[in-house]
């Protein structure tokens, strides 16, 4: 917002019309959990095949690891993808 050019009557008016911009809401709405408390969390048990990479998608199961499952996508960055799901 810029004084230039106005009266001290203008700005005023200006002010007290992004005021409430400005200010915080008196209703703050429930707080949702940062990235790192839903990266933290605990993974939940996927039914059967319904894990899916909060990325990609679908994850495959792992041979690897077993009852534990994979995402086989690659990131923007072209490096894979890190997520993952064990029964353990």
């Amino acid at each position: 917002m810029t004084v230039r050019g106005q009266t001290p009557e203008e700005f005023q008016r200006n002010l007290a019309a992004v005021r409430g911009l400005l200010d915080a809401p008196t209703n703050a709405p429930a707080q949702t959990p940062s990235a790192n408390e839903r990266r933290n969390a605990e993974p939940e048990a996927p039914a059967g095949d319904a894990w899916v990479c909060k990325y990609h998608g679908k994850g495959l199961p792992s041979k690897k690891v077993p009852g534990g499952r994979y995402c086989p996508a690659k990131m923007a960055d072209g490096s894979h993808c890190k997520e993952q799901w064990s029964s353990k």
